[in-house]
């Protein structure tokens, strides 16, 4: 259909009926449309919404509330007569045998096990030290450690800073 004949088929439609009622009548159906869509989901928010509170309000309680401890102990029957101060409890004497000397085993320090190393090592000055790596890059660094003697490896080191390294050489 051709732009001109739609045109000419919504003239005929409009002169027909009364165009003022039928904007009213389609307001009033897109507004009532609106309101059921509205309602409808408004009751699911309302739905999940208490279901959330449940929830919160289960898992506080598991997770939050004081844990009690329960002790479960197994008492015989006192062979003993109660206490004279009728205030305290029964107490049942128990009584142990002991443990037959086969059985403990006993520990004792070995002298041929103790390993005793009496190292002296000769001590240097610094410029005796950076004459062992006269031909590596070596030195002091001071920093919040205090002193410490640095040597640079080649194999780590980047190969630009190396081939600069080799022609300042």
């Amino acid at each position: 259909m051709r732009s001109s004949e739609k045109e000419k088929l919504l003239n005929e439609l409009i002169a027909e009926g009364d165009y003022q009622q039928f904007r009213e009548e389609l307001l009033a159906s897109t507004t009532k449309e609106f309101r059921r869509a509205h309602r409808k989901s408004s009751g699911k928010l309302w739905l999940a919404l208490a279901a959330c509170v449940a929830l919160t309000a289960v898992l506080s309680m598991q997770f939050f509330s004081p844990k009690q401890k329960q002790t479960v102990a197994s008492v015989s029957t006192p062979s003993q007569a109660p206490l004279l101060n009728p205030k305290f409890a029964p107490v049942e004497i128990v009584t142990s045998k002991p443990i037959p000397d086969s059985d403990v085993i006993r520990t004792v320090p070995s002298q041929a096990l103790i390993v005793r190393t009496r190292i002296t090592l000769p001590e240097i000055s610094d410029v005796q030290l950076l004459a062992l790596f006269k031909g590596q890059g070596a030195g002091f660094v001071e920093g919040e450690g205090g002193r410490r003697f640095v040597v640079m490896n080649p194999k780590t080191m980047a190969p630009a800073r190396i081939e600069r390294q080799r022609n300042i050489q």
